[in-house]
């Protein structure tokens, strides 16, 4: 091989454009896909937390009615018994005499509890306003 000066064959790039191109696809494609996986990754979670407020309200709900018919369960689970206490089969208005007051107790005690600020009371504000608008 014959000595060839360096600068025939070697190849002198300035790099300035290349840094500004890598730059730009930094800037333009990079940083904006990352910024769109992190809302992605938020609204699976804002998703996911409304679902959770509506299962969170669906068993407080089902809560509430156990909270009402359980005495009325229980009333009725007495009566059928085999037990000597009930051996003479006392009548069917038995039956209502206990499970009537039982009930208004029940419901009494519902009103009590909900109207006392003790019950859950869910107060979700609106987009952009702060509960303490909400009336």
């Amino acid at each position: 091989m014959k000595d060839v000066p360096k600068d025939e064959y070697s190849v002198d790039v300035d790099m300035a454009p290349f840094e500004s191109f890598q730059l730009d696809i930094q800037q333009n494609l990079i940083n904006p896909t990352a910024n769109l996986l992190d809302m992605v990754y938020k609204r699976v979670a804002i998703r996911d937390a409304r679902y959770s407020l509506q299962l969170n309200m669906s068993l407080w709900r089902l809560s509430w009615v156990t909270f009402i018919f359980l005495p009325l369960t229980f009333v009725a689970t007495l009566f059928g018994m085999n037990v000597d206490l009930l051996s003479e089969n006392p009548s069917l208005k038995w039956y209502f005499v206990i499970a009537v007051p039982m009930m208004v107790v029940v419901v009494l005690s519902l009103f009590l509890f909900k109207n006392a600020g003790l019950g859950r009371k869910a107060n979700f504000a609106p987009r952009g306003k702060s509960p303490e608008h909400m009336v």
